[in-house]
């Protein structure tokens, strides 16, 4: 069945215009009370259920916790328009992402366990898989995922469990992903000394060949080890300028951004030798507060 079509030209999403979408979703929210509007989210037809949904999100409804859990099995799908950019998505998942930050403490961890045990189709799945930060009550559940069809976003739920019985099975898969940064974003959850020879190889192959841009997620994989093997790397991706200004500048500020990310004091010398590299007609020198790392992100 073709994705149903529906043009979010809602306040504050990003366009000024007026359209039929809109005029709707101003009716619904301006005519109706809550308790039709939580009638309407059953409607027949996704469009009506989805503006619906949103009206009561502006109107900051105490139960939205209510529309969340009740909808996880509307799978139908819609294609959601903002301005030139438009995506696919299930009615569900469009709930959940506008939806979650209604929600609070223990009515979170519920609904997260609901779409884990429940609703693995769902594309709040794969991102409760990628913030999972070892959560071990999904531990056996992750492990059997990544055994029967292992993915990045698996491997990096697995690997931020940081179990030394998983290092031959994480390394066997890291070295069968086709995409350096994929295998980057596993390192960097559990940076083990199994992994370095990874690592290492990427870092040689960017220091013979200066005119291939090392990706910002190998410094993130890198200073995640916080030690002094690390710090030699960085030190010699530091030394080892490209020829062009601008990708050097650009590497430079990822080294920075990385080691202050995974913040040691044994990285506080790369930061500034990094800094004195970028030198002073940086084109963007002034949108960056140097002196305030955290602010970055």
């Amino acid at each position: 069945m073709e994705p149903h079509s529906i043009y979010m030209g809602l306040p504050n999403m990003g366009i000024s215009h007026e359209t039929d979408s809109t005029h709707t979703y101003h009716y619904f929210k301006d005519s109706l009370s809550s308790e039709q509007l939580v009638e309407l989210t059953y409607h027949q037809y996704p469009m009506v259920r989805v503006y619906s949904f949103l009206a009561l999100k502006e109107k900051r409804f105490d139960n939205m916790q209510d529309i969340i859990f009740n909808h996880l099995s509307d799978t139908t799908k819609i294609n959601i328009s903002h301005g030139c950019v438009i995506y696919s998505n299930t009615i569900a998942d469009f709930i959940i992402s506008e939806a979650f930050y209604c929600l609070k403490g223990n009515t979170k961890d519920s609904l997260r366990d609901l779409i884990f045990y429940n609703h693995s189709n769902l594309s709040a799945f794969s991102k409760i898989l990628w913030d999972c930060n070892d959560y071990e009550p999904y531990y056996s559940e992750i492990l059997q995922i990544n055994q029967d069809s292992a993915s990045r976003t698996s491997l990096m739920a697995l690997a931020s469990f940081r179990k030394v019985k998983d290092l031959d099975f994480l390394e066997t898969e890291i070295k069968k992903l086709e995409h350096d940064f994929k295998k980057f974003q596993i390192i960097e959850k559990y940076p083990h000394d199994q992994f370095k020879p990874i690592l290492y190889e990427y870092h040689i192959r960017h220091q013979t060949d200066t005119t291939i841009d090392p990706d910002g997620l190998f410094y993130n994989a890198l200073a995640s080890y916080k030690n002094q093997w690390a710090e030699g790397l960085f030190l010699e991706s530091i030394k080892t300028s490209s020829k062009n200004y601008y990708r050097n500048r650009d590497r430079l500020q990822d080294i920075m951004k990385a080691t202050d990310k995974n913040d040691t004091t044994l990285f506080n010398v790369i930061r500034n030798k990094a800094y004195q590299n970028l030198g002073a007609d940086t084109l963007n020198i002034e949108f960056f507060d140097f002196s305030m790392f955290n602010s970055w992100w």
